[in-house]
């Protein structure tokens, strides 16, 4: 369906959609709470303005505001992607809640937290105005680069990122904040920071100019391999205190902000030239070059 507002559409209860609609005009979808199947577009502004909540599996991809002397509780998974998400006021419960987003989008939720964040969208930019908190797990899925312009990502539980080949990119900075895992080897390309707890799992990755720290941070690292993927030809830094199990490097010139100790396994990868400048490197087990 396609609709026309020419004022304000004021929903005092549910707003309930089971097809495709847009919704275009210069003007506002005013609700308490959403419930959708279906995407829902338009050119108008949807406003959460009272107690209520957000819910069901259709995507939201008109401008949407966050406005309410109430509280809203986002409900299960939701969707939304294309325009700007704004949170300006009010008490929300993010409680067992996702937000996935699916295609390049801005958000500009400071003062909030979210709990689960999935970024499913390939190839997408993500335009941040203001700081983006995920108090549960951040999760890219789509398996393909994506990009962060603008304000920084706070991770304040785990990290779980796509498959190796893809990049995490773009002027945003990550901060890895509170306790959780960090899995998955699509590599940081930007400035990463742990200053929380952080169990390394598997093979985790940084590539291209990415200046990767851990000085105020934990990391416990037995099992797991710290890589620069074999066709990055990165120029990374490294600063940190903790000590790496296995470590693995492509073609690549690392500086060390200060000495690294390697515990495990240190391979050079597809007859790869490495430059290690700065502080010393130990490796306490096997050294592999290809």
């Amino acid at each position: 369906s396609s609709t026309t507002l020419l004022s304000n559409l004021n929903i005092s209860s549910v707003f309930t959609m089971s097809v495709a609609s847009s919704i275009s005009g210069a003007f506002n979808v005013n609700t308490t709470s959403l419930s959708i199947a279906q995407t829902l577009s338009g050119t108008s502004t949807l406003v959460f303005n009272s107690t209520g909540t957000w819910s069901g599996s259709g995507a939201v991809t008109m401008n949407t505001n966050i406005n309410t002397a109430g509280t809203l509780t986002i409900s299960g998974t939701v969707t939304y992607g294309t325009n700007t998400l704004t949170y300006i006021t009010g008490t929300l419960v993010t409680t067992s809640s996702t937000l996935s987003i699916t295609s390049s989008c801005t958000l500009n939720t400071v003062g909030m937290s979210w709990n689960n964040v999935t970024f499913g969208a390939s190839s997408a930019t993500f335009t941040l105005t203001t700081d983006l908190n995920v108090g549960g797990t951040f999760t890219q899925s789509s398996g393909s680069n994506i990009t962060f312009n603008g304000a920084d990502v706070y991770c304040n539980g785990s990290v779980s990122v796509g498959a190796a080949g893809s990049i995490i990119q773009g002027t945003s900075d990550f901060f890895f904040a509170g306790t959780g895992t960090w899995s998955g080897n699509q590599a940081f390309a930007s400035k990463l920071t742990i200053t929380g707890t952080y169990t390394l799992s598997g093979t985790v990755a940084i590539r291209g100019t990415c200046t990767f720290t851990c000085t105020a941070g934990t990391m416990i690292t037995a099992g797991s391999t710290f890589e620069i993927p074999s066709s990055s030809a990165a120029n990374v830094v490294i600063n940190t205190n903790q000590t790496l199990n296995n470590f693995s490097a492509g073609t690549s010139t690392i500086t060390l902000s200060q000495a690294l100790i390697i515990t495990g396994t240190l391979t050079y990868l597809n007859n790869a030239t490495i430059t290690i400048n700065g502080f010393s490197l130990t490796i306490g087990g096997s050294l592999t070059l290809a």
